[in-house]
Formats: structure tokens, sequence, C-alpha cells
């Protein structure tokens, strides 16, 4: 069974989250290394804007 995560749990690090006319956002650093995000879902839909580097979902 895949881990659940809530609408503001992801891996990486950065400042609090900011909401916005019902939306929310982050801008974190991926910090945890590929081994350790484990297979899990979100509560609600979100969309990933990579601004350097690279990305694998």
């Amino acid at each position: 069974m895949a881990l659940r995560r809530a609408r503001h749990e992801f891996w990486g690090d950065g400042p609090a989250y900011r909401a916005i006319g019902g939306f929310t956002y982050h801008r974190l650093a991926a910090t945890a290394p590929e081994h350790e995000v484990e297979t899990h879902t979100h509560d609600e839909a979100h969309f990933v804007l990579v601004l350097s580097g690279g990305y694998k979902s």
C-alpha cells in the first residue's frame, strides 16, 4: 500500500508554503536521495515546475 501524503507534505527543504487565492505553493530543494522517496499518493492534485536540474517522477 502506498504512503498517503497530505496537501503540504513533500520531500524537500525550503520556506513554509504560501497560500494565494485557494492555491498553495512551495519552493523546495530536493534533498532526499531517490531511494528514500517512498511510493506515495497525495490527497490533492499538484504539479511540479523544475527551475533547475532534473526531476524524475
